[in-house]
């Protein structure tokens, strides 16, 4: 007996990941895993931390310059992100 809703499994998790809540986390992982080779060693080495929350990405760094440099170049930011990710999720970058 064959079923009608018959889905590969791709499309489900797929599916799963677009409505689940733990899509932020799936996010700030992906952005955590590639935060050197997208933005540069010296960037990363004063990244404290990254957290996604509300379709924001708050950027928590150690240098006081690195902060102001990056704070004007928050839009860019975004814009790399977003488009990395294959979808506009953020609406805002917040430097810490």
């Amino acid at each position: 007996m064959k079923r009608h809703n018959d889905q590969p499994i791709s499309e489900i998790l797929k599916t799963w990941k677009q409505t689940s809540k733990f899509k932020p986390m799936l996010i700030q992982q992906k952005i955590e895993a590639e935060w050197e080779n997208w933005f540069g060693k010296i960037i990363a080495k004063n990244t404290e931390k990254l957290l996604v929350k509300e379709n924001k990405l708050y950027i928590y760094l150690k240098s006081a310059p690195l902060k102001y440099e990056l704070h004007l170049g928050r839009i860019k930011i975004m814009g790399i992100i977003n488009e990395k990710l294959g979808e506009n999720y953020f609406e805002e970058i917040i430097i810490h």
